[in-house]
């Protein structure tokens, strides 16, 4: 090839290039400018101030904790996008707490668990029925197959499967909409909920927990092994001990507390207890020692 062939391929090269960069310029400007966008709306809080597990925020999507991003499930009418203050899933089923506090969900819907007055499955998100007059959601958590959210008075509605007393209505029966619970003890709310496989605990107001359903293993930890269809008082935290922060598993429970301990209640075939045993609890048991110094911010 000549040099002046060599010349004339580099400056054919040199355009192509340019023009390579100049689309992607163009591209790139607007996008960027949207993800910046979103992301600084991101910052702004949501309603709900007490996040449950699985919890995500934002406009662009979801903002963990350790800032991964997921994107938002578009939203239910055409031409708008509706966001989410909370959310979590169950058994082949997901439930949010939308940013106006009321609750919808999608999937698996084989006892009610949607709330939607069917037992129809949702491949989209479905607004359940409503939560009471005037009422809205603060918090939401899902066990296999029911659902218990605590409502804006402090109250608790549930709805799903109800075998074992999971919604704590005091009867056995399935509610395909929400349901409240019944009295969670004189002059108490509820300020925090989880549910573990068929069964339910909050703590209350005054720093105490009540659980209610399946208790084969011990795991609303009130001493018997009895299931419970009402909110029922556990045992003893500790000597003036309260919980800050709950979680339910498969048959057990477990709590932080007021002075970051962490105990534990229910099946510990595995240990996970934590208390160094593998013999099941049917009252609050310390953890064994979490590390020199060290004390639980969270649990789950």
């Amino acid at each position: 090839m000549s040099v002046i062939e060599l010349f004339m391929a580099s400056i054919t090269n040199s355009k192509r290039l340019l023009s390579y960069f100049l689309v992607i310029l163009f591209i790139g400007i607007p996008v960027l400018g949207l993800i910046t966008s979103d992301f600084n709306e991101s910052s702004e809080e949501l309603p709900g101030e007490q996040m449950p597990k699985n919890t995500y925020e934002s406009n662009l999507g979801a903002v963990d904790n350790l800032g991964e991003t997921y994107l938002n499930v578009a939203g239910f009418q055409e031409g708008s996008v509706q966001t989410y203050s909370a959310i979590s899933t169950g058994d082949y089923y997901t439930c949010a707490i939308l940013d106006d506090a009321s609750v919808a969900c999608w999937g698996y819907n084989n006892k009610g668990q949607l709330g939607d007055g069917t037992t129809t499955q949702r491949n989209t998100p479905t607004q359940t029925s409503s939560l009471g007059t005037d009422r809205t959601a603060v918090a939401i958590t899902t066990g296999d197959y029911h659902i218990c959210a605590i409502l804006d008075d402090g109250s608790v509605a549930c709805w799903g499967q109800n075998t074992y007393g999971q919604l704590g209505d005091g009867t056995t029966t399935q509610r395909n909409t929400p349901t409240q619970t019944s009295s969670l003890g004189t002059d108490r709310t509820a300020i925090a909920i989880s549910a573990g496989r068929e069964h339910t605990c909050a703590i209350l107001d005054d720093g105490s927990v009540a659980c209610w359903g399946y208790n084969n293993k011990g795991q609303l930890g009130d001493g018997t092994t009895t299931d419970r269809l009402t909110p029922t008082q556990t045992s003893s935290l500790g000597t003036d001990r309260t919980a800050v922060a709950i979680t339910g598993g498969r048959y057990h429970t477990c709590a932080i507390l007021d002075d970051a301990s962490v105990a534990c209640w229910g099946r510990n075939n595995f240990g996970q207890l934590g208390d160094g045993t593998t013999t099941d609890r049917t009252t609050p048991t310390q953890t064994s020692s979490l590390g020199t110094g060290r004390t639980a911010v969270a649990i789950s």
